[in-house]
């Protein structure tokens, strides 16, 4: 695979502002008493987040599939016969 030049540039100020924040603490901001379980609290977040949006996209989907079958029942009967109301000259 073959990164572009803008790739490799946004990749290269990347890595820079990594080592940078690694080097320099933030200033005026002290340590709190959570830090060491904000990343599980996130995963936590995320996996609740994620499994609402998940059961409510099945609970959509079951609720529209009888429609969706009965729409696709009628289509394999309709029959677009000749008519002057689609021909073109």
């Amino acid at each position: 695979m073959r990164v572009s030049r803008a790739g490799k540039i946004h990749k290269s100020l990347l890595t820079d502002f990594a080592k940078k924040k690694k080097k320099k603490k933030l200033s005026g901001i002290d340590p709190t008493l959570r830090d060491s379980s904000l990343r599980d609290e996130c995963k936590e977040l995320q996996t609740k987040y994620l499994s609402k949006y998940i059961n409510a996209t099945r609970a959509a989907r079951e609720a529209v599939h009888p429609t969706t079958e009965a729409v696709e029942a009628l289509q394999g009967e309709f029959t677009c016969h000749p008519s002057s109301w689609y021909e073109t000259s």
